[in-house]
């Protein structure tokens, strides 16, 4: 007999594409934007400490967002083999999948955090950052290195959530883990009584634990709800090839998001040959930017969900059609999003700073970005959706190369040409616009839609 959660995903398959946004994208959404409050409060409280600890909090989010980039490997996998699993109507390959991605995950929580907990400081120093913002880097980033042990498989669970079209749970936990980083942030950054504080090591002590506990919350739900069956984990030759699905199907997104994230720790470099300034503005301006980028990925994840289902049960070009339908809702609020930066981009950014320079210089950026929001929707909407279907090989080509261009061109033209600061951000906005692009037209005339899916090539092996 089918578990409840699994008949109330399958209906999925026959919801309309605004149903979809209010059932599915709308509290992902909340979801994603939730997560990037965790940021905002770490930015608001180490604000407070002075532009060299927002310098040293801008740096040590390279890392955090490459942490979440390897995070996609099992996240990305389990999402795109659950969700055409339970359009396939089978559930025993769906709660397999997520057992080999969590699998996966622990694997590589051990490989990638254990090297990264010594070699921080080193990789700071190389990015020529003053001793002290390269310090407090490292404050922050240890702490946050230990929470992400559990993390990683939270990441796993959330996603298998998300397959399922629940996306409600994890907002409603992701809340509950705020509210106890509203709580912790100030606690631990600035101490209280007997209580010493401790600064940047106390603002990723705080976001480590509250991520720990969501992460736990989320496994043992996912347990109870009949999602995953420990019981069901053998080691043998059938699971090692579905440890292998997940990681060739979420590597490619996996090695972009960290491709991405690490062209930025190069593009810190390129920003620090003119001053502090540049490096604390790109910090405050993507926590900003995050408030529309989550939305994107909230949207991007109902799309994989409803995508991924629709392959599993083997109508492709209904998933087409319903993923231009998800992507035309997404860009209407974006561009509500593209207004507010250019008209209050000068308040929301002096929420975090009082340096007048680095306002100005917010504003300026978020002035840019403004102009391809849109764009950049289409990016998260149709890498998701190109990886839900099993086509996350043709996503990594088209989009990493494009990322890593940013790094020689923003060099041509900020410091070879003198065009200075603005080249970079220039350089930041246009190649998202050519991604979107580049994607979008990928999953219209991409050879998925002639394909079996993922769940019918396991089911006939």
């Amino acid at each position: 007999m089918s578990h409840p959660a699994a008949k109330r995903a399958s209906s999925l398959l026959d919801l309309s594409a605004a149903r979809v946004v209010w059932l599915v994208a709308l509290p992902a959404t909340a979801s994603f934007m939730l997560n990037t409050f965790f940021n905002l409060i770490d930015a608001y409280f180490v604000g407070q400490l002075g532009t060299d600890a927002m310098a040293s909090l801008s740096s040590a989010s390279i890392f955090t967002w490459i942490l979440y980039s390897v995070g996609s490997l099992g996240q990305i996998g389990c999402q795109a083999l659950v969700s055409q699993a339970v359009g396939a109507g089978d559930d025993r390959l769906a709660r397999r999948s997520v057992l080999a991605a969590l699998a996966l995950h622990l694997g590589v929580a051990v490989i990638v955090l254990t090297p990264l907990f010594f070699l921080d400081r080193a990789i700071f120093d190389a990015m020529s950052l003053t001793p002290e913002v390269a310090q407090g880097a490292s404050d922050y980033l240890h702490p946050f290195l230990a929470g992400m042990f559990l993390y990683f498989p939270g990441m796993v669970a959330m996603a298998a959530f998300h397959a399922h079209g629940d996306t409600r749970t994890p907002a409603l936990l992701l809340a509950a883990a705020l509210g106890l980083n509203a709580i912790l942030d100030p606690l631990f950054i600035f101490g209280l009584g007997p209580l010493p504080g401790l600064g940047l090591f106390g603002a990723g002590l705080a976001t480590a634990v509250c991520k720990a506990g969501f992460s736990l919350g989320l496994l043992v739900i996912l347990r109870r709800r009949g999602l995953v069956d420990f019981g069901e984990w053998r080691f043998d030759r059938a699971m090692a090839r579905l440890v292998q699905k997940v990681a060739a199907v979420g590597l490619p997104i996996a090695l972009n998001g960290a491709f991405f994230s690490s062209v930025y720790l190069a593009l810190i470099r390129i920003l620090s040959d003119f001053g502090t300034v540049p490096v604390a503005t790109l910090g405050i301006v993507h926590r900003l930017e995050n408030l529309g980028w989550f939305a994107c990925v909230g949207f991007g994840v109902s799309g994989a969900a409803l995508a991924g289902q629709l392959v599993g049960a083997a109508r492709h070009e209904e998933a087409r059609r319903k993923i231009w339908q998800l992507t035309g809702w997404l860009s209407a609020l974006l561009f509500a999003v593209s207004l507010i930066f250019l008209t209050l981009g000068a308040p929301m950014i002096a929420v975090f700073t009082d340096d007048p320079a680095v306002v100005a210089e917010g504003v300026r950026y978020l002035s840019i970005i403004a102009l391809f929001e849109i764009l950049m929707g289409w990016e998260a909407m149709f890498e998701e959706a190109l990886s839900a279907v099993g086509s996350s090989k043709l996503a990594f080509f088209v989009a990493t190369p494009l990322t890593l261009l940013r790094i020689p061109v923003s060099w041509f033209f900020a410091i070879h040409l003198g065009f200075g600061v603005p080249a970079v951000w220039w350089t930041i906005a246009g190649s998202t616009a050519l991604k979107g692009i580049g994607l979008s037209l990928c999953f219209s005339f991409g050879r998925w839609r002639k394909r079996a899916s993922i769940a019918a090539q396991m089911a006939s092996t």
